[in-house]
């Protein structure tokens, strides 16, 4: 699994993008579950609090598609 952090740019905290093979999602301040990330609409959302949040959507998908190959991620 690789982590990579990131600014929101909506709320300014601290967020880390989770990536795996067939998995990604972001770890956000005040909740212990995983947002899903959404990168075609350059952004993230957690069921479990609300927190919605932005992402660069290209970003996260190349982030995913070299986890998918087994690249360095």
């Amino acid at each position: 699994m690789a982590d990579a952090g990131f600014t929101d740019p909506v709320s300014r905290r601290a967020c880390t993008l989770h990536v795996a093979k067939g998995w990604m999602g972001v770890e956000h301040p005040d909740c212990d579950q995983p947002a899903n990330v959404f990168p075609a609409l350059d952004g993230f959302y957690c069921g479990a609090c609300g927190w919605n949040g932005r992402i660069s959507g290209a970003w996260a998908a190349d982030l995913y598609a070299e986890a998918q190959k087994g690249g360095p991620c």
